[in-house]
């Protein structure tokens, strides 16, 4: 079984340039006042949701989210941050298909191949793991010394994507009702994966103290992860919970 590495067709060097001219717009958000330079380390723990088939179950990917964080205070009680991370989410999904009048390849006679509509019945066994430059943006409100709400925009750029897994199939159906099993059958559909992904982000901040703290997020998509096909016929979008902690470096 092979995991595919997938670039949707935009090279390396075009999402460097694309991170590098919003990195670029954050900086002059950031530019009239002072910004606090540090670093973010947290855990995603996310799902991607739509449609949900009869038959299917699914549950959470867990992985990392790191990278930069800046924050620069505009008042006692507002200030606006943001990030540059790696982070990773996605699903660990398992689903079971039935379908009637399924077009299948048989071999009735050695070098004849035709196609009929037979029944097929499969157990899906897959996964989607997302690897994303995400950049975050958020405003956040002080209601005191400690504790803060922060809201506000996410985009993200996939990096690396993954939609791979197996089918356990049986097709037809013998003389006696049961159906005839075929050789696992592997999938790699990265190709159904979307380069660039938006949408919000709402949590809450608790500050230990001037150089640390902690934030715990929730974030939501607004656009569809994946273009519809055979694997993923609906359109799916991200949620994900993010605990991270932020350690402040130095200011510019």
């Amino acid at each position: 079984m092979c995991e595919l590495v997938i670039f949707n067709q935009i090279s390396i060097a075009m999402r460097i340039k694309l991170t590098i001219v919003t990195v670029f717009f954050i900086s002059t958000l950031f530019a009239q006042n002072k910004i606090e330079v540090g670093l973010s380390l947290g855990l995603n723990v996310g799902v991607v949701y739509g449609p949900n088939e009869d038959g299917g179950t699914g549950s959470p990917a867990i992985g990392p989210s790191t990278g930069i964080s800046l924050n620069s205070v505009i008042n006692d009680r507002w200030s606006m941050k943001s990030k540059v991370l790696y982070s990773f989410t996605g699903l660990n999904f398992q689903q079971f298909v039935d379908r009637v009048d399924y077009p299948t390849e048989i071999e009735p006679s050695p070098g004849l191949f035709v196609e009929v509509p037979l029944s097929y019945t499969a157990d899906v066994d897959g996964k989607i793991n997302l690897h994303y430059i995400e950049i975050p943006i958020s405003f956040l409100y002080s209601f005191n010394e400690k504790i803060g709400l922060q809201f506000g925009p996410r985009v993200a750029f996939l990096a690396k994507g993954v939609l791979k897994g197996n089918a356990d199939a049986t097709v037809g159906t013998t003389a006696n009702g049961e159906g005839l099993p075929v050789p696992p059958e592997s999938f790699d559909e990265g190709n159904q994966l979307k380069f660039f992904d938006a949408g919000l982000t709402i949590g809450g901040n608790y500050k230990f103290s001037e150089k640390m703290s902690l934030n715990v997020d929730i974030s939501t998509g607004l656009t569809a992860v994946n273009f519809q096909g055979e694997i993923l016929p609906d359109k799916y979008k991200n949620l994900f919970l993010t605990t991270s902690f932020n350690y402040n470096l130095f200011s510019l």
